[in-house]
Protein backbone atom coordinates (compact mmCIF):
# COMPACT_ATOMS: atom_id res chain seq x y z
CA UNK A 1 0.00 0.00 0.00
CA UNK A 2 2.97 2.57 1.10
CA UNK A 3 4.82 1.90 -2.10
CA UNK A 4 1.82 2.23 -4.33
CA UNK A 5 0.44 5.61 -2.93
CA UNK A 6 4.38 7.02 -2.95
CA UNK A 7 4.73 6.54 -6.42
CA UNK A 8 1.26 7.80 -7.29
CA UNK A 9 1.44 10.83 -5.04
CA UNK A 10 -1.64 13.03 -5.15
CA UNK A 11 -3.78 10.22 -6.48
CA UNK A 12 -6.39 8.25 -4.34
CA UNK A 13 -5.62 4.82 -5.07
CA UNK A 14 -8.38 1.96 -4.39
CA UNK A 15 -7.68 -1.27 -2.65
CA UNK A 16 -10.13 -3.97 -2.70
CA UNK A 17 -10.98 -6.97 -0.56
CA UNK A 18 -8.39 -8.89 -3.24
CA UNK A 19 -5.59 -6.21 -3.55
CA UNK A 20 -5.24 -6.25 0.11
CA UNK A 21 -5.34 -9.56 -0.20
CA UNK A 22 -2.09 -9.77 -1.94
CA UNK A 23 -0.06 -9.70 0.73
CA UNK A 24 0.12 -12.35 3.46
CA UNK A 25 0.68 -9.44 6.53
CA UNK A 26 -1.77 -7.02 5.29
CA UNK A 27 -4.53 -10.30 4.93
CA UNK A 28 -3.92 -11.01 8.66
CA UNK A 29 -3.99 -7.04 9.82
CA UNK A 30 -7.43 -6.87 7.62
CA UNK A 31 -9.24 -9.75 8.95
CA UNK A 32 -8.55 -8.98 12.27
CA UNK A 33 -9.35 -5.26 12.16
CA UNK A 34 -12.64 -5.58 9.24
CA UNK A 35 -10.84 -3.84 6.98
CA UNK A 36 -12.54 -4.90 3.13
CA UNK A 37 -11.40 -1.81 0.92
CA UNK A 38 -9.35 1.15 1.38
CA UNK A 39 -9.13 4.80 0.13
CA UNK A 40 -5.30 5.55 0.43
CA UNK A 41 -4.23 9.53 -0.59
CA UNK A 42 -0.21 10.43 -0.24
CA UNK A 43 1.26 13.89 -0.73
CA UNK A 44 4.87 14.56 -0.33
CA UNK A 45 6.69 16.72 2.21
CA UNK A 46 8.85 19.74 1.44
CA UNK A 47 11.70 17.62 2.19
CA UNK A 48 10.59 15.42 -1.12
CA UNK A 49 11.95 12.55 0.86
CA UNK A 50 8.56 11.79 3.67
CA UNK A 51 4.91 11.85 2.48
CA UNK A 52 1.94 12.11 4.45
CA UNK A 53 -1.29 10.07 3.14
CA UNK A 54 -4.78 9.25 4.54
CA UNK A 55 -6.82 6.08 4.55
CA UNK A 56 -10.44 5.49 4.73
CA UNK A 57 -11.76 1.94 5.47
CA UNK A 58 -14.64 0.35 5.49
CA UNK A 59 -15.61 -2.92 6.97
CA UNK A 60 -16.82 -6.18 5.14
CA UNK A 61 -20.66 -6.16 4.50
CA UNK A 62 -20.10 -2.69 3.63
CA UNK A 63 -21.02 -0.84 0.24
CA UNK A 64 -18.35 -0.37 -2.33
CA UNK A 65 -16.41 3.28 -2.35
CA UNK A 66 -17.78 4.83 -5.42
CA UNK A 67 -15.79 6.96 -8.38
CA UNK A 68 -17.39 10.04 -6.78
CA UNK A 69 -15.88 9.51 -3.21
CA UNK A 70 -12.82 8.75 -4.46
CA UNK A 71 -12.31 11.74 -6.33
CA UNK A 72 -13.83 14.03 -3.52
CA UNK A 73 -10.87 12.65 -1.30
CA UNK A 74 -8.55 13.19 -3.96
CA UNK A 75 -9.35 16.36 -4.38
CA UNK A 76 -9.37 17.07 -0.53
CA UNK A 77 -6.20 15.92 0.17
CA UNK A 78 -3.95 18.30 -0.75
CA UNK A 79 -6.54 20.98 0.98
CA UNK A 80 -5.95 19.02 4.17
CA UNK A 81 -2.31 18.96 4.30
CA UNK A 82 -2.38 22.68 3.10
CA UNK A 83 -4.47 23.60 6.56
CA UNK A 84 -2.61 20.91 8.47
CA UNK A 85 1.22 22.85 7.35
CA UNK A 86 -0.61 26.06 8.29
CA UNK A 87 -1.82 25.07 11.40
CA UNK A 88 2.01 23.70 12.57
CA UNK A 89 3.10 27.75 11.67
CA UNK A 90 0.15 29.04 13.71
CA UNK A 91 0.73 26.47 16.54
CA UNK A 92 4.82 27.41 16.12
CA UNK A 93 3.92 31.43 16.43
CA UNK A 94 1.17 30.72 19.18
CA UNK A 95 4.51 28.71 21.25
CA UNK A 96 6.71 31.88 20.56
CA UNK A 97 4.73 34.42 21.53
CA UNK A 98 6.04 36.75 24.56
CA UNK A 99 9.69 35.38 24.37
CA UNK A 100 11.64 38.56 24.65
CA UNK A 101 15.31 37.13 22.69
CA UNK A 102 13.61 37.78 18.74
CA UNK A 103 16.91 35.71 17.86
CA UNK A 104 14.96 32.44 18.49
CA UNK A 105 13.71 30.38 15.39
CA UNK A 106 11.35 27.22 15.59
CA UNK A 107 10.82 24.11 13.56
CA UNK A 108 8.83 20.88 13.77
CA UNK A 109 9.71 17.54 12.97
CA UNK A 110 8.65 14.24 12.71
CA UNK A 111 10.16 10.98 14.81
CA UNK A 112 12.56 10.20 12.06
CA UNK A 113 14.23 13.68 12.15
CA UNK A 114 12.58 14.65 8.98
CA UNK A 115 11.82 18.67 8.92
CA UNK A 116 8.01 19.48 8.79
CA UNK A 117 7.88 23.08 8.95
CA UNK A 118 10.19 25.79 10.07
CA UNK A 119 10.26 29.57 10.25
CA UNK A 120 11.94 31.49 7.98
CA UNK A 121 14.83 32.50 10.34
CA UNK A 122 15.46 28.78 11.34
CA UNK A 123 18.27 28.04 8.26
CA UNK A 124 20.03 31.11 8.98
CA UNK A 125 20.47 30.58 12.60
CA UNK A 126 22.03 26.61 11.48
CA UNK A 127 23.83 28.64 9.07
CA UNK A 128 26.09 30.16 11.97
CA UNK A 129 27.11 26.59 12.68
CA UNK A 130 27.37 24.78 9.30
CA UNK A 131 28.03 27.88 6.86
CA UNK A 132 26.12 26.47 3.89
CA UNK A 133 22.90 24.57 5.48
CA UNK A 134 19.52 25.23 3.88
CA UNK A 135 16.65 23.51 5.37
CA UNK A 136 14.66 21.20 4.48
CA UNK A 137 17.43 18.64 5.61
CA UNK A 138 18.95 18.87 9.15
CA UNK A 139 22.71 18.38 10.23
CA UNK A 140 24.12 15.16 10.82
CA UNK A 141 24.69 16.30 14.05
CA UNK A 142 21.14 17.77 15.02
CA UNK A 143 19.51 14.55 14.09
CA UNK A 144 21.96 12.56 16.34
CA UNK A 145 20.77 14.52 18.91
CA UNK A 146 17.14 14.03 18.49
CA UNK A 147 17.26 10.42 18.56
CA UNK A 148 19.65 11.02 21.76
CA UNK A 149 16.55 12.01 23.66
CA UNK A 150 18.42 14.80 25.38
CA UNK A 151 16.28 18.06 25.60
CA UNK A 152 19.15 20.49 24.96
CA UNK A 153 22.09 20.71 22.83
CA UNK A 154 24.96 23.20 22.87
CA UNK A 155 27.18 23.79 20.18
CA UNK A 156 30.21 26.01 19.17
CA UNK A 157 27.97 29.02 17.89
CA UNK A 158 24.25 28.07 18.34
CA UNK A 159 22.06 26.11 21.54
CA UNK A 160 18.53 23.65 20.21
CA UNK A 161 15.99 22.86 22.78
CA UNK A 162 13.50 20.46 22.13
CA UNK A 163 9.69 20.19 22.77
CA UNK A 164 7.31 17.36 22.56
CA UNK A 165 4.45 17.77 20.86
CA UNK A 166 3.17 14.06 20.80
CA UNK A 167 4.70 12.05 17.92
CA UNK A 168 6.24 15.18 16.86
CA UNK A 169 9.07 17.82 18.53
CA UNK A 170 9.64 21.15 18.03
CA UNK A 171 13.07 22.52 17.71
CA UNK A 172 13.96 26.11 19.07
CA UNK A 173 17.30 27.05 17.89
CA UNK A 174 19.64 30.65 18.70
CA UNK A 175 23.22 31.78 19.07
CA UNK A 176 24.75 31.14 22.01
CA UNK A 177 25.13 33.77 24.79
CA UNK A 178 27.33 34.00 28.46
CA UNK A 179 24.27 32.24 30.10
CA UNK A 180 24.90 29.07 28.07
CA UNK A 181 28.29 29.36 30.15
CA UNK A 182 26.59 28.22 33.23
CA UNK A 183 25.95 25.20 34.36
CA UNK A 184 21.93 23.90 34.74
CA UNK A 185 22.33 24.23 38.49
CA UNK A 186 23.97 27.53 38.42
CA UNK A 187 21.33 28.81 35.90
CA UNK A 188 18.71 27.48 38.46
CA UNK A 189 20.20 29.39 41.56
CA UNK A 190 20.48 32.54 39.27
CA UNK A 191 16.89 32.51 38.70
CA UNK A 192 16.08 32.10 42.36
CA UNK A 193 18.49 34.73 43.32
CA UNK A 194 17.28 36.91 40.92
CA UNK A 195 13.52 36.22 41.98
CA UNK A 196 14.76 37.42 45.63
CA UNK A 197 15.11 34.19 47.45
CA UNK A 198 18.27 34.91 49.94
CA UNK A 199 21.23 32.60 49.88
CA UNK A 200 20.14 31.05 53.20
CA UNK A 201 16.29 30.27 51.31
CA UNK A 202 18.14 28.77 47.82
CA UNK A 203 20.58 26.23 50.31
CA UNK A 204 17.73 24.72 52.41
CA UNK A 205 15.56 24.28 49.00
CA UNK A 206 18.64 22.96 47.18
CA UNK A 207 20.30 20.74 50.55
CA UNK A 208 23.17 22.70 50.27
CA UNK A 209 25.51 24.65 52.66
CA UNK A 210 24.60 28.82 52.06
CA UNK A 211 28.59 29.36 51.78
CA UNK A 212 27.72 26.80 48.43
CA UNK A 213 25.27 28.96 47.33
CA UNK A 214 27.92 32.25 47.82
CA UNK A 215 30.44 29.99 46.32
CA UNK A 216 28.27 29.49 43.11
CA UNK A 217 27.19 33.09 42.82
CA UNK A 218 30.51 34.23 42.49
CA UNK A 219 31.01 32.16 39.79
CA UNK A 220 27.81 33.18 37.73
CA UNK A 221 29.25 36.81 37.88
CA UNK A 222 31.98 35.74 36.52
CA UNK A 223 30.79 33.52 33.55
CA UNK A 224 28.10 36.50 33.06
CA UNK A 225 30.39 39.71 33.26
CA UNK A 226 28.36 41.39 35.57
CA UNK A 227 28.98 42.63 38.68
CA UNK A 228 25.93 42.95 41.01
CA UNK A 229 22.48 41.22 41.60
CA UNK A 230 20.60 43.69 39.34
CA UNK A 231 22.79 43.47 36.10
CA UNK A 232 22.50 39.27 36.64
CA UNK A 233 18.52 39.82 36.71
CA UNK A 234 18.74 42.56 33.45
CA UNK A 235 20.88 39.49 31.92
CA UNK A 236 18.31 36.66 32.74
CA UNK A 237 15.17 38.10 31.78
CA UNK A 238 16.63 39.86 28.12
CA UNK A 239 17.99 36.30 27.65
CA UNK A 240 15.26 34.17 28.44
CA UNK A 241 14.70 32.46 25.15
CA UNK A 242 13.38 28.93 25.74
CA UNK A 243 9.96 28.58 27.17
CA UNK A 244 9.97 26.45 30.57
CA UNK A 245 8.50 22.71 30.09
CA UNK A 246 5.26 24.06 32.84
CA UNK A 247 4.25 26.81 30.34
CA UNK A 248 5.07 25.25 27.21
CA UNK A 249 2.51 22.55 28.37
CA UNK A 250 -0.10 25.15 29.59
CA UNK A 251 -0.03 27.43 26.52
CA UNK A 252 -0.04 23.75 23.87
CA UNK A 253 -3.12 22.96 25.62
CA UNK A 254 -4.71 26.44 25.62
CA UNK A 255 -3.54 26.28 21.63
CA UNK A 256 -5.35 22.48 21.24
CA UNK A 257 -8.50 24.61 22.39
CA UNK A 258 -8.55 27.44 20.19
CA UNK A 259 -10.02 26.80 16.28
CA UNK A 260 -8.07 27.73 13.98
CA UNK A 261 -8.38 30.75 11.90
Amino acid sequence: VAQTVRDRPKTTVYFDRRGLAQAPSLLTLTSEHDIAQAFCTSMYLPSERSFVFLSLYRSFGSSLYSADQRLLNQYLMPHLCSAWSANRVFQMEYLKANVSQEEIALAIVDASAQLLNAEPGFAEVLSREWPGQSTPELPAQLREWLGSGEDMLKLGRIVACRYALGDLSLIAVRGRTRLDLLTKRELEIAHEFGSGQSYKEIARRMSIAPTTVRHHIRAIYTKLEVCDKGEMTTLLRERSVFLEDRELVQRYRTLKQKPFA
